[in-house]
């Protein structure tokens, strides 16, 4: 729709890279523009391309043309980030041991189903797990196309994956996947793993197992997930595929549109990002705020600045059920007030400061700022 209406902002986060023709279509469609003649404005992101080539290759088009700012994992660990997990509590409550070949993925998840009552022993979102061969690779295979030994296959056309739907399909039948796994969203997956309705999963490591047993603390205390190897067909085997994402991913980066009227302004504020304090303020925050160096490593602290007021004691604990938050925004700082529920006159204010580099940052910035406040009281993301 906003495309289609002619009226773009400066620079949009969208994935051109998808886009129907390509991004040199959409270049040539008007949207947005081309960024080669203005690298000189990006020495941060020109000098990391340079020092990564193969990074750098993953950046253009074919024909060599900047489409935009990208999203890089700079890190392999980065690239592994999802893969399956199962409720440890009630693996351990059924004395049985995490399941490393498809057989005992069916003993557990039976387990789950009659032993702990689960709706949905199993539950995923379905691109979740063609994206990591979850299953798929204890029959050799994995969706999509991909190149074995030298030969470009299609996953969904080769014997095995015969196979790997023939057992899904059984597992299915026997109420051993989420009835409703076709139309699964996320909403509904949270709302399964925290009603206990759901006992395996496939899931990002923060977005997924760190959501859940962060958001289990206060429900139940016994929660546990444990992670799960992508299981075998006979025991022994390793399976060949899994979840292995590229460095360089569509989404996520950063187009310039083709109605911005200062350019120049909006490459160095996007080149601030890949410097070494934008690129350690975008993911980490401010130094002594939102995290400090331990041992040469970033950890991340609670998130507790000073209050506005120096009398002002941090005082509100409890679940979303005890306090409210609200915010104000003024130039760069905002202001995240808790307050009891029940007694608002005892609330706590704290600061959020984000500094300005040319251009203010991102609002996501302070909106991360204030979800962490609300992470540490326990309180909805709004």
């Amino acid at each position: 729709m906003m495309l289609a209406s002619g009226e773009y902002p400066d620079i949009m986060e969208i994935d051109f890279y998808n886009h129907p023709g390509g991004p040199n279509k959409a270049i040539s469609d008007g949207y947005i523009i081309a960024l080669n003649d203005y690298m000189q404005y990006a020495p941060n992101l020109v000098k990391y391309l340079e020092e990564h080539p193969e990074v750098d290759k993953m950046c253009k088009t074919d024909d060599g043309t900047y489409y935009a700012f990208p999203f890089i994992r700079g890190d392999k660990s980065l690239i592994v980030f999802s893969g399956l997990m199962l409720r440890k509590d009630w693996l351990d409550d059924l004395g049985l041991e995490v399941p490393t070949t498809i057989d005992e993925w069916h003993t557990v998840l039976t387990a789950f189903k009659n032993e702990k009552g689960a709706e949905a022993p199993l539950s995923f979102l379905v691109d979740s797990l063609k994206s990591s061969a979850a299953f798929a690779g204890a029959f050799d295979v994995r969706s999509g196309l991909y190149v074995d030994n030298g030969v470009v296959k299609y996953g969904e056309a080769e014997p095995g994956y015969k196979e790997f739907i023939t057992t899904m399909r059984q597992w299915y039948s026997e109420g051993l996947i989420d009835k409703n796994v076709a139309t699964l969203d996320s909403k509904i997956l949270d709302s399964n793993v925290l009603d206990g309705k759901t006992g395996a999963m496939i899931g990002n490591v923060g977005g997924g197992m760190g959501k859940w047993v962060e958001a289990m603390k206060s429900i139940d205390p016994e929660f546990k997930l444990v992670a799960a190897p992508y299981p075998s067909l006979n025991e022994g085997e390793r399976v060949r595929f899994g979840q292995y994402d590229n460095m360089v991913q569509a989404y996520g980066s950063a187009s310039i549109s083709s109605t911005c009227q200062d350019v120049e302004l909006a490459m160095r504020y996007l080149d601030y990002g890949y410097s070494e304090e934008g690129h350690m303020l975008f993911n980490f925050g401010e130094e002594g705020v939102s995290y400090n160096m331990v041992d040469g490593y970033p950890q991340y602290t609670d998130l507790s600045p000073l209050p506005l007021d120096s009398d002002t004691e941090p005082v509100i604990e409890g679940t979303a059920d005890d306090a409210d938050v609200s915010y104000s925004k003024e130039g760069n700082v905002t202001t995240i007030t808790v307050s009891d529920r029940a007694d608002p006159s005892n609330y706590t204010k704290y600061l959020v400061t984000v500094k300005k580099m040319g251009a203010p940052l991102p609002i996501r910035t302070t909106a991360a700022a204030a979800a962490a406040v609300k992470k540490r009281f326990r309180l909805p993301i709004l």
